[in-house]
């Protein structure tokens, strides 16, 4: 699984962001690089939860089942992290998942 994880105000990269992924019998997390490019192996199958954190954005936490190609294959999965604002009430808001699209690797 790869991709980028952006600034959705700005589409500026976010390096340093975080991403968790997990299953019943998987866990795994990666960090974006200076670039916001993130490339981790899994497993192929079904991911349960994706949960996403950068210092100064709202989580992202997605725990819609979702399927991980083949190793000979990637997955692309991009992010767009909302700011938090300072006063905001609610700071775990949701924001968009991007779900990929198959790509060969």
């Amino acid at each position: 699984m790869h991709g980028h994880a952006y600034d959705i105000v700005t589409s500026q990269p976010v390096p340093g962001a975080t991403m968790r992924l997990e299953n019943e019998y998987f866990s795994a997390s990666v960090h974006t690089d200076l670039n916001d490019y993130y490339l981790v192996e899994v497993p192929g199958g079904f991911l349960e939860r994706l949960t996403v954190i950068a210092d100064g954005y709202k989580p992202i936490s997605d725990s819609d089942d979702f399927e991980i190609s083949p190793s000979d294959e990637l997955t692309l999965r991009n992010f767009d992290l909302k700011p938090k604002v300072k006063g905001d009430a609610n700071q775990d808001d949701h924001v968009t998942v991007n779900k990929g699209f198959r790509e060969k690797s």
